[in-house]
């Protein structure tokens, strides 16, 4: 009994310890963090989309277009 507390204590530490030290590492700009879950296209001007990085953080999208002179996909983190 004593030894399965210990298995399910180090698991557990094994499973969240990435996590943070992941979430640690998030980009700054959350515009240029969205890249890697929307590529050019995937949002529509207008359209809303919210999903989590890969550095675990949730990030939320307006999609638009990537040109400067136009209306740029606007993000923040949640």
């Amino acid at each position: 009994m004593r030894n399965l507390a210990f298995a399910i204590l180090a698991l557990s530490i094994a499973v969240l310890t990435p996590t943070a030290v992941l979430a640690q590492r998030c980009p700054a700009d959350p515009f240029k963090a969205s890249t890697a879950i929307w590529k050019w296209g995937d949002l529509r001007t207008g359209q809303t989309k919210t999903a989590r990085h890969p550095c675990g953080k949730s990030i939320t999208c307006m999609g638009g277009r990537f040109e400067p002179t136009l209306v740029r996909r606007q993000c923040h983190w949640d």
